[in-house]
């Protein structure tokens, strides 16, 4: 991404786009998801917290593979883990940020947590350092706090249901909620064409002979 695009475009969040695009995106390789998916919940198995954010880096970079590239492959999982020390210290500092929010108060835990949702993105995209990719998270997702923040409960609750279905639901969860956190970066830079309800063409008018 170039450095023009690094500010983020005045938009609302669009939530059902997102999600409806991720799905897109998810149904279209269903068998790279699964596997990439299936091993992100292994490693999460496995490593529980210490490897929370390699594994959510792997997940964007293979999302952003999928988006701009139309393929993703199991390696492109893998290759985020090139970005384990900074992926680690953001998983811990937005971890500790929002469990302080918390503790005070329900409400600016959930905001602090949705503020840093892209930070991954941005961190295998654009190889921003830690705090460089936070606030770049926080300065798009300022364009709509409230809009992130009932995305975060709605990607909270897919997975919620994920891991009632035996946990395997997860296997899907996990990366259709990258795939939908993908399209939200993208879109917010105008770099993917996300249609909005405003910039859909009206149908053309019908004739009466």
């Amino acid at each position: 991404m170039s450095e023009a695009a690094t500010e983020p475009r005045p938009r609302r969040a669009e939530i059902g786009l997102w999600f409806s695009q991720g799905w897109e995106w998810f149904t279209e390789e269903w068998p790279t998801q699964i596997a990439i998916g299936f091993f992100a919940l292994l490693l999460l198995s496995v490593g529980n917290a210490f490897l929370v954010g390699p594994v959510l880096a792997g997940l964007a970079l293979a999302s952003l593979r999928k988006a701009r590239g139309g393929k993703a492959e199991l390696g492109d999982f893998f290759e985020g883990f090139r970005y384990f020390v900074w992926a680690f210290l953001a998983s811990v500092l937005i971890g500790f940020f929002g469990f302080v929010g918390l503790i005070f108060l329900i409400v600016p835990g959930l905001v602090i947590f949705a503020m840093y949702l892209l930070t991954f993105h941005f961190i295998v995209d654009e190889d921003k350092d830690l705090w460089q990719a936070m606030e770049s998270s926080r300065k798009v997702a300022a364009q709509d706090y409230f809009g992130y923040t009932l995305l975060l409960l709605l990607l909270c609750l897919l997975n919620l249901l994920g891991f009632m279905f035996v946990v395997v639901g997860l296997i899907v969860s996990l990366p259709l909620t990258s795939l939908a956190l993908t399209a939200a970066y993208l879109n917010a830079f105008d770099t993917i064409a996300v249609p909005s309800p405003s910039s859909t063409p009206p149908p053309p008018p019908i004739q009466i002979d």
